[in-house]
């Protein structure tokens, strides 16, 4: 039989869109469900466009809602007005309205998803943590095979980030932990009711184990990266320009900002500067930290903005805590940037330490120091490794993820691709 009626199920989008695009390559998607997926001169898109308090809003949230390799008569967009209550609560309402609401829109969405493969008698559902406990019990006594698309490890990262609050108690209100009830164990019962679970690194993987997951169940096939968008820039540093370190993430302690902060008040040198892309915790305003000297917080840039980003700078640093898979660690590397990570942001599965980057132990400010002082005082070496870093990124592009998830399916039906 062949294998060719399969769900994916995302209510937002991740790299859902990849998934999608692996099975309608080969032949395999049934439908891909999501919330909002842009379909221009359609309604109610379109009217939502006319609105003039969320034009501009939903102009940018449509760039990013949307895929050449996905025909509109292969989706389901099952709540396109659910972006107006988030626009809603971003402007006047609290973050814990906000979690609320998707909270209550992700089981909505799940009960049609559930509803959905039962009645059109489906071969698998692919679907993502925090949004498929409920379809995975629905469909547990059933044939279809329950795919969770592990993009977090939500339950050993909760302890992780409870630890860090007690260690670092400073900046315990940037940890972005889970706040609602249950939803931590809805998390645990996901990884317990899939059949598979797909995750991005070996760091996932084994925290998937500690929580009880046995190993044949778990497979890694790692993220990838636009490699026509990000790319090296030609350099032409003034004679005084100041180096440049970049962070590129959300202000939170999860991706180790103190430590970041700490690390680079700690260099004392005149000839660097820390570069910070993001957007806000929790809508704090601008943290003190972010003003120090030498110091550039840009805020967060729209996606066409990004490349150029990467390109102006000279060396990559995430200290995150935990992690599933650091996409920026594949843009950066993609733009020909030496990295410096933890081994909890998925880098060792793509980084060989001392060679495209380097690999330093969570919150390890002298080690974080170290490296970037190596980086910054022997320039052949920076330029060699961001070779090296361009190099294994070109390993990583979207288009081979695709073709790793494509033979996983495969896998499940014993064919080979």
């Amino acid at each position: 039989m062949p294998y060719d009626r399969i769900i994916v199920a995302h209510p937002g989008t991740q790299h859902s869109y990849h998934i999608a695009a692996a099975l309608k390559r080969y032949g395999m998607l049934y439908k891909f469900i999501t919330n909002y997926y842009y379909k221009p001169n359609k309604f109610p898109y379109n009217f939502m466009e006319t609105m003039p308090f969320i034009r501009k809003y939903i102009k940018t949230k449509s760039e990013r809602r949307r895929s050449k390799d996905i025909k509109e008569t292969d989706v389901i967009d099952v709540n396109p007005y659910n972006e107006l209550p988030l626009i809603l609560f971003k402007k006047i309402g609290t973050k814990k309205m906000r979690d609320d609401y998707m909270y209550l829109s992700h089981r909505f969405f799940e009960k049609f998803v559930s509803s959905y493969a039962k009645k059109h008698q489906v071969h698998a559902v692919v679907a993502y943590d925090t949004a498929s406990y409920n379809v995975f019990k629905s469909l547990k006594h059933s044939k279809i095979k329950k795919v969770l698309d592990f993009s977090h490890p939500h339950v050993q990262g909760f302890k992780i980030l409870q630890d860090e609050a007690a260690f670092n108690p400073e900046y315990a209100y940037l940890i972005d932990a889970p706040k609602i009830k249950g939803v931590i164990e809805k998390c645990l019962a996901e990884e317990q009711l899939a059949d598979y679970i797909l995750v991005a690194s070996n760091f996932s993987k084994q925290c998937l184990i500690k929580d009880g997951v046995k190993a044949n169940r778990i497979f890694i096939v790692p993220y990838g990266v636009d490699l026509s968008r990000f790319y090296p820039g030609t350099k032409h540093r003034e004679k005084n320009e100041k180096l440049k370190l970049l962070f590129v993430g959300q202000i939170t302690q999860r991706k180790g900002i103190s430590y970041l902060i700490e690390s680079f008040n700690a260099l004392k040198s005149q000839n660097v500067e820390l570069h910070i892309t993001g957007g806000l915790f929790q809508g704090y305003k601008i943290p003190e930290f972010l003003k120090g000297d030498r110091i550039y917080y840009t805020g967060r840039v729209v996606d066409a903005e990004l490349p150029a980003v990467y390109r102006n700078a000279d060396i990559f640093v995430l200290p995150s805590l935990v992690e599933g898979f650091g996409l920026v660690l594949l843009e950066a590397m993609a733009s020909g940037l030496p990295v410096i990570t933890t081994p909890n942001s998925g880098g060792p599965d793509i980084i060989e330490n001392g060679k495209e980057g380097f690999i330093v132990p969570v919150r390890n400010v002298s080690a974080l120091v170290e490296r970037i002082r190596f980086l910054l005082n022997n320039p052949d070496k920076r330029e060699e490794m961001g070779r090296a870093a361009r190099k294994k990124a070109e390993q990583y592009s979207w288009k081979t993820y695709e073709g790793k998830i494509g033979k996983f399916f495969r896998y499940l039906t014993g064919k080979t691709v």
